[in-house]
């Protein structure tokens, strides 16, 4: 790959630089998607290692054009921090507090309610030039608005008007939120998503099901932190709505097992995604019974995400339904169960 990358180099000298970074980037995600082990010596890390540490960082320039400069100074910023995970199992995690100025116990419930991002964008001010460091915020921003993640977004741009509070880049990044903040208050008003009342008083799979006997219901058990759960909502649902758009007798149940502290994100996320249908929220502890009512034991593993199609009498019909992604297998199955 390196002489394809300097052969090509060699034919467009002006774009030397973008193309040596676009190669970088390749053999970067290469290493992601061999990844195992999180520890030194593995075949992924000394091959992330050796691309994006032999590669000197992005010029500012650069980057107001050059998408592959963007993508190596993000890739830099996530390799440097899983080197700081590294040399914190080694030396114990105070070494994170030290290297990002945070108690420990504020970095860790910050990261439990924002995810690695925020430990990326707090690193990243350690480890970058200042005006590197202003051109990563306001990508990461515009990032997380592309990926309907309105909270992130606003903690990362509320951390870029902070440290720069003249930044030439803030209007661009105040304008996507604003957009993104208009397409949550029409979704709010969608009267075919719906929040359950009174979640509290529903504890089990019988009383989550029983509000709907007289229809078919589609069960999807998820959560805002699982990604195959989110890529089956993000990508599939809507072709799967669609196809179901007259099915009146046909009910999509959505049971989210959350953390209390990710609720805003989880409200927003079903929003932003015009996810409709029927939306339940449960901590892991009080979705337990829900998955012993559904696979009748406590013993076999909770993967997710999880299908289940029941019928007009409220029976369980089966408990491994097909995907949204399976497309024309999950649509003849729910259609078999509104024929009966």
């Amino acid at each position: 790959m390196w002489k394809e990358r300097d052969s090509i180099a060699g034919l467009y000298p002006g774009k030397k630089k973008n193309i040596q970074y676009y190669y970088a980037n390749k053999i970067s995600a290469f290493s992601n998607g061999i990844k195992s082990k999180p520890q030194r010596g593995e075949a992924w890390k000394v091959l992330a290692d050796t691309v994006l540490k032999a590669m000197p960082l992005p010029e500012i320039n650069l980057l107001s054009y050059s998408p592959s400069a963007n993508l190596f100074l993000e890739n830099y910023v996530e390799n440097e921090l899983t080197e700081l995970f590294l040399q914190a199992r080694e030396q114990g995690e105070l070494l994170i507090e030290k290297k990002l100025g945070l108690p420990i116990d504020t970095i860790k419930k910050r990261a439990e309610k924002y995810g690695e991002i925020f430990l990326s964008i707090i690193y990243a001010r350690a480890i970058l030039p200042e005006k590197l460091y202003e051109r990563y915020l306001a990508n990461q921003t515009l990032d997380r608005t592309g990926d309907l993640e309105l909270v992130k977004s606003q903690v990362i741009f509320d951390q870029l008007i902070k440290e720069f509070p003249g930044s030439r880049l803030r209007n661009v990044c105040k304008r996507e939120i604003g957009s993104l903040e208009a397409d949550l208050s029409k979704s709010t008003g969608n009267k075919n998503i719906v929040f359950i009342k009174n979640p509290d008083s529903i504890r089990s799979l019988d009383s989550l099901i029983a509000p709907y006997k007289g229809k078919v219901v589609y069960l999807d058990i998820w959560g805002t932190w699982c990604i195959p759960c989110v890529a089956e909502m993000s990508r599939h649902t809507k072709p799967l709505k669609d196809h179901f758009r007259n099915a009146t007798q046909l009910v999509f149940l959505y049971l989210a097992m959350e953390n209390p502290g990710n609720i805003e994100k989880w409200k927003e996320f079903v929003l932003l995604h015009n996810v409709t249908g029927n939306h339940i929220y449960k901590t892991d502890k009080e979705i337990e019974p829900f998955w012993i009512g559904l696979l009748n034991t406590k013993d076999v593993p909770r993967a997710y995400p999880a299908y289940a199609i029941f019928d007009r009498n409220g029976k369980l019909v089966t408990s491994q339904a097909y995907r949204p992604s399976n497309g024309e297998a999950l649509y003849k199955q729910i259609e078999s169960v509104l024929d009966e």
